[in-house]
């Protein structure tokens, strides 16, 4: 979904090493003010908090936008504070078809500068449970739906930064909706066989790594045919 109004803000983050910064000075896009398109009821995916409990008390928020924090946590025995992104909880869908086609996502994502193929994946919002969200996304990116969402497991995104967590979903027996729905502007549904996806995994042009772990996962639990591991090193 396209993000509300922007500007450019300089923000001094030299001390942010970690992010790289061998400058004194980045431009960072912040937004500042709402967009006009909230008056209309357009859902913006604003910054929302981690369901990871356990947070420090003593956690400092030194940087700030929308999709995330950053924050200053004491440890003991250490001189300088440990960053931490602090950002929402992601889900992950795998969905097939009754027809057994396998439900994939082409998109552009400004971070890698290119399209990538990937699995409908999205954020959960604040006050949202995991698997609302994983129905929301389906729906939004692909235009299906599904009755039975199963867990195959929560994941740690990215433990030396990011307290969030990955809900990863099997969503089998998926059916287009056929009532009008609102798709995901700038998303390309790709509908796949088995076949496909071990092509795009072997090939990279699926290099999504949490999306790996959820493919992984759902072969774990039995969800691929008994040849998917044997094609698979071919």
């Amino acid at each position: 979904m396209p993000r509300p109004w922007t500007r450019f803000e300089s923000v001094d983050i030299a001390k942010f090493s970690w992010l790289g910064a061998h400058r004194s000075r980045w431009d960072i896009l912040r937004r500042t003010q709402p967009h006009p398109a909230l008056a209309n009821g357009l859902r913006l995916r604003l910054r929302c908090g981690s369901t990871t409990a356990g947070q420090m008390t003593d956690d400092k928020v030194v940087f700030s936008v929308p999709w995330f924090d950053v924050l200053a946590r004491n440890m003991d025995g250490s001189a300088s504070p440990y960053y931490v992104i602090r950002t929402c909880d992601y889900v992950t869908v795998l969905a097939s078809t009754r027809e057994g086609a396998l439900l994939l996502v082409r998109q552009f994502r400004p971070a890698v500068a290119g399209k990538t193929l990937e699995l409908p994946s999205g954020h959960v919002e604040e006050g949202e449970l995991p698997e609302a969200a994983a129905r929301r996304e389906l729906a939004e990116e692909t235009g299906y739906e599904a009755e039975r969402f199963e867990l195959l497991g929560t994941l740690a995104p990215d433990p030396g930064r990011q307290g969030n967590r990955l809900w990863c979903f099997y969503a089998p027996g998926a059916t287009q909706i056929r009532s009008p729905v609102v798709r995901e502007e700038g998303v390309e549904l790709v509908r796949c066989e088995q076949r496909d996806l071990i092509r795009f995994l072997k090939n990279g042009e699926i290099d999504h790594a949490a999306n790996l772990a959820v493919v992984l996962l759902a072969t774990l639990k039995g969800h691929f045919s008994a040849d998917f591991a044997a094609q698979s090193k071919g």
